[in-house]
C-alpha cells in the first residue's frame, strides 16, 4: 500500500515545496499515525476504525522520509560519492538505533516481582 500511495504523494510535495515542506509533511504523517494509536485504546471494539488510517499515515510518512533522505543526500554531495554517503549514513543510523533499542528492549523484557512485563 505505500508504495502505491507514498510516490504519487510524495514527489509532488517534494517538487513543489522543497525539503521544508516534505519534512513538515512527513512530521506531520508521524504525528498522526502515533495520534491514531492513542485513539485506538478509546475505541473499544472497533479498533480497525484507528488501525487502518494508521498504517495509510505510516505508509505516507515513511515514504515521505526516504524521499526526503535520498533527496538531500544527492543534494549535499556530489553524484560520485552519493552511494558511498547513503551507505555511511544508513549505517550509522542503524547502530545508533541498534545502541538505543538494547537498553529500552531490557526495560520492557525485565522482570519484576516474578512476573514477566511484555
Amino acid at each position: 500500500l505505500g508504495v502505491l500511495v507514498g510516490p504519487p504523494v510524495a514527489g509532488p510535495i517534494l517538487d513543489r515545496g522543497g525539503f521544508p515542506t516534505i519534512a513538515r509533511a512527513a512530521t506531520a504523517c508521524a504525528v498522526a499515525y502515533n495520534g491514531f494509536l492513542v485513539c485506538e485504546t478509546f475505541l473499544g471494539p472497533w479498533p480497525l476504525a484507528a488501525e487502518l488510517p494508521s498504517y495509510a499515515c505510516w505508509a505516507l510518512s515513511r515514504m515521505l522520509f526516504f524521499g526526503y533522505f535520498f533527496a538531500h543526500v544527492g543534494k549535499a554531495w556530489p553524484a560520485a560519492d552519493f552511494g558511498t554517503a547513503v551507505g555511511l549514513v544508513s549505517v550509522v543510523a542503524s547502530g545508533v538505533a541498534f545502541g538505543l533499542a538494547q537498553p529500552l528492549a531490557r526495560v520492557a523484557f525485565r522482570t519484576a516481582k516474578g512476573a514477566g512485563i511484555v
